[in-house]
């Protein structure tokens, strides 16, 4: 046969072959039509190169799936083929063997989807549905690959151009097929570019059109009211009939509706729409209620601002999209997949507030609805940009930016103090404690004062978050109200309740040498401020304690042993295994001491940045073991312990605020918990509770604060904080013990100007005798301190004047404090 010959053979094996659809443009490619008119081509060229490109083209969407996995039937697509034979079969085995051997070969993403469509969806949930664990995750991958490319083709602008052209110029039961076909396989995707067609000159093409946008369904509702202000009233008239339909009624179109219903310009429209309405409330059996365009937007906003995880539309099978009506085209725009219901209940809000722009209840749920844009946007960008890969999601964040920075977060603080003050009673109803959250802190940011709102009172007691409730607290502390507040004590309650909460780093010893474990313990307590308990010797007790109460970092060294008889496993490979198979502590770092000659050797063998496992030397200082151990593993780390220091950081710096200003509020009564930070926190809590206990002049734990100065493993920050508050507690005090006296004295001799300032302060208002001032002047000027004079000074800390120097008499008193 000739060349010729062999090649129309082919074609009419081509031609004759079951229709399938588009798969095949996906990932090639190919030129394709662009915009065609639906009653003639356009112009090409010759006739007869318009008539092959045609026919080319034509051929393309009605390639067989069998032809397709004909060509790699000795590859991975037969290979499927005969997995999912033998899974009917009953030989799961077989079957398991056989889908592992074509998943060896990495099948194209178009093979294993139209390997799916030709088995059948119902088939493989089959699979899915199978007790053989294996073979349900098999058909779990297979609906996620097919699912994957049934979206990336339904985006595809050229295969969207082309099915809309194909079913316009095919006739009878060919453009049956393939209406059926498109709206399943691209559904509400082709919406956009059918919409054009609603307004069409000819009553056949707008019928066609009606008829294929009904038969995609629900789905195609977002697109479709998108449209429902379009400038063709042909096309408004048409959509208004459209969500009339049967296939397409659904109280989401209610508000629209109801708005052409009412204020529309056409009676033709208003017709079409009041029609649909009645035809929508009519299958709602009475649940729905008559009532105005405004209102209903309301309802439906709420359903998708309350219940996010209930939105019909938001569904898997298409990229996450929100529609808006621009110039005469309907257009959709990328979001990530949380956004979806929060912008279309946005949409809906801002639709309510065009309508009516005082209506105080859409104003209300619209700032609600922006603070949790704000929050879930925050949490996202942050949990994204530490993760590798997620490109796309990446791209859609960062594209947000400037809206979300420059339009929403305005937005809430540009908000009328009553309407703020709505929304977060409104957002502690609904139970949503992250956007009354943020939006008391909008009020804080504000700086909104006058007479308290009963919001913020009410949110003090929010059953739902302490985290509503401590952001309340703080904001009203700073409010600071001069009269008529009654829920002083109650905020003064829950600040120190904030500050004793601060979470502590917990870490567990697994560890054989016992003095190299008493080191580190000395080390994680009085220089990292980190909590270090139970140390176990044996691996079977150490995970039995791990497991039962995980760590922030399990600790361990090489001569840690097994408790019963030796295994093959080294101990630590063993501990590391046993915790990443159990969840609740898979996360848990592990950081293993080795001596010093052995840490290369041990790096090779342990430390894994995948499996969080570090490897440090038995002879590390603080700073080392700071910079190569904790601040790797929880510098920006955003956990619950994270979140209730940074809580009572700014408790304590509210109580502080508080202690040194004019309020009546009991303050004195948050001295007892102040106290008990003092050691194992962050300096950004220790060193607001040092100044709100000095501005409080409590004496009484004036000898705890001073051993806060005396320990030389504290901050130059957190020692001056510390000499601060013991000079403004003895303002009120008669003298100072003997022990503080010479902590004092101590400090008077430092190198630290400021720490040396505070010191003298201090001293001045000891009450000391003047034969103790006449032998601290006389020391310091005969160069006798009991520092080292020939140590060189310390540089002071970034914030404090390097040039102060100690007062020259006792007197000196820059605070006014005596």
């Amino acid at each position: 046969m000739s060349d010729i010959g062999i090649r129309w053979s082919r074609f009419e094996d081509f031609r004759k072959a079951p229709r399938v659809g588009l798969r095949y443009l996906i990932g090639r490619r190919r030129k394709v039509f662009t915009a065609m008119s639906c009653k003639k081509l356009s112009s090409w060229g010759p006739t007869v190169f318009v008539a092959v490109k045609s026919l080319f083209i034509t051929g393309l969407l009605l390639v067989p799936l069998a032809g397709a996995v004909a060509q790699d039937e000795d590859g991975s697509g037969g290979l499927l083929e005969q997995g999912f034979s033998r899974f009917q079969e009953g030989d799961l085995d077989g079957a398991i063997g056989e889908f592992e051997k074509a998943f060896a070969e990495n099948p194209t993403n178009d093979l294993v989807a139209d390997f799916v469509e030709k088995a059948s969806v119902a088939k493989i949930y089959r699979m899915v549905r199978s007790e053989n664990p294996r073979v349900s995750g098999i058909g779990v991958e297979l609906l996620r690959i097919s699912t994957l490319v049934i979206s990336q083709r339904g985006e595809d602008s050229e295969v969207l151009k082309t099915a809309v052209e194909t079913v316009l110029q095919s006739e009878n039961e060919e453009q049956l097929r393939y209406k059926i076909q498109y709206a399943y396989q691209l559904g509400r995707n082709l919406v956009p570019l059918l919409i054009p067609y609603l307004g069409d000159g000819e009553i056949a093409v707008r019928a066609l059109v009606m008829n294929w946008i009904a038969r995609i369904g629900m789905d195609a509702l977002p697109p479709l009211v998108a449209a429902c202000k379009h400038p063709d009233g042909r096309i408004r008239t048409n959509v208004a009939a459209l969500l009339g339909a049967r296939s397409l009624r659904h109280p989401y179109s209610l508000g629209y509706l109801k708005a052409l219903a009412e204020t529309d310009d056409l009676k033709e429209v208003r017709d079409e729409a009041s029609s649909s309405l009645n035809a929508i409330l009519a299958d709602l059996d009475g649940t729905g209620t008559v009532d105005d365009a405004k209102a209903y937007f309301l309802q439906t906003a709420r359903e998708f601002y309350l219940k996010p995880y209930r939105n019909p539309f938001d569904n898997r099978k298409y990229s996450p999209m929100v529609y808006e009506l621009s110039g005469m085209q309907v257009i959709g725009t990328k979001v990530v997949g949380f956004q979806v219901s929060e912008m279309m209940a946005t949409q809906c809000l801002l639709e309510s507030l065009k309508l009516d722009p005082n209506y105080t209840a859409a104003r209300v749920l619209n700032l609600c609805a922006d603070a949790a844009r704000i929050v879930e946007y925050d949490e996202n960008t942050s949990w994204y940009s530490a993760q590798d890969g997620f490109e796309d999601i990446k791209a859609v964040l960062s594209g947000q930016k400037d809206h979300t920075d420059l339009v929403v977060r305005n937005r809430l603080l540009s908000a009328p103090a009553p309407v703020l003050y709505a929304a977060i009673r409104q957002a502690a109803l609904d139970g949503r404690g992250e956007v009354a959250r943020k939006l008391i802190r909008s009020a804080h940011t504000i700086g909104l004062r006058g007479e308290v709102p009963v919001a913020l009172v009410e949110a003090l007691e929010d059953e739902n978050s302490r985290l509503v409730r401590v952001a309340a607290a703080i904001t009203l502390a700073y409010w600071n109200p001069e009269s008529g507040f009654d829920a002083g004590e109650q905020v003064i309650s829950i600040l120190s309740n904030a500050v004793v909460q601060s979470g502590i780093r917990t870490v567990v010893k697994g560890m054989g040498n016992k003095p190299l474990a008493n080191r580190f313990d000395a080390l994680l307590r009085s220089k990292l401020n980190m909590e270090s308990y139970l140390h176990e010797t044996n691996v079977e007790e150490l995970l039995h304690t791990l497991r039962k109460s995980p760590p922030d970092m399990v600790l361990v060294d090489e001569e840690i042993g097994y408790a019963t008889v030796e295994r093959a496993t080294s101990p630590i490979n063993t501990i590391v295994n046993e915790l990443r198979k159990d969840y609740r502590t898979v996360d848990v770092p592990v950081v293993v001491v080795v001596e010093p000659g052995r840490k290369e050797k041990a790096k090779e063998a342990y430390e894994s940045d995948e499996r969080k496992v570090w490897v440090i030397a038995a002879n590390i200082g603080a700073v080392a073991l700071q910079k190569a151990v904790v601040e790797p593993i929880f510098e920006g780390k955003d956990d619950s312990k994270t979140l209730a220091t940074r809580l009572a950081s700014e408790a304590a710096e509210a109580l502080s605020y508080l202690s040194s200003v004019r309020t009546d509020m009991p303050v004195v009564q948050s001295v007892a918990s102040l106290g008990q930070v003092l050691t194992n926190r962050p300096d950004s809590v220790r060193i607001p509770c040092l100044e709100a206990l000095g501005n409080l002049r409590a004496t009484g734990i004036l000898a705890q604060v001073a051993q806060v100065f005396s320990n030389l493993d504290n901050s130059a920050r957190v020692r001056k904080a510390a000499m601060l508050a013991i000079g403004k507690a003895l303002s009120a005090s008669q003298k100072a013990t003997d022990d503080v006296l010479l902590i004092i004295k101590s400090g008077c001799a430092e190198n630290d100007a400021a720490i040396r300032q505070a010191s003298w302060i201090a001293f001045g208002r000891s009450g000391a005798s003047a034969e103790d001032h006449l032998a601290l002047i006389q020391s310091k000027s005969s160069g006798a301190a009991p520092a080292d004079a020939g140590a060189p000074e310390e540089e002071p800390a970034p914030e404090e004047d390097a040039s102060v120097e100690e007062p020259g008499s006792d007197d000196l008193d820059p605070d006014g404090d005596i």
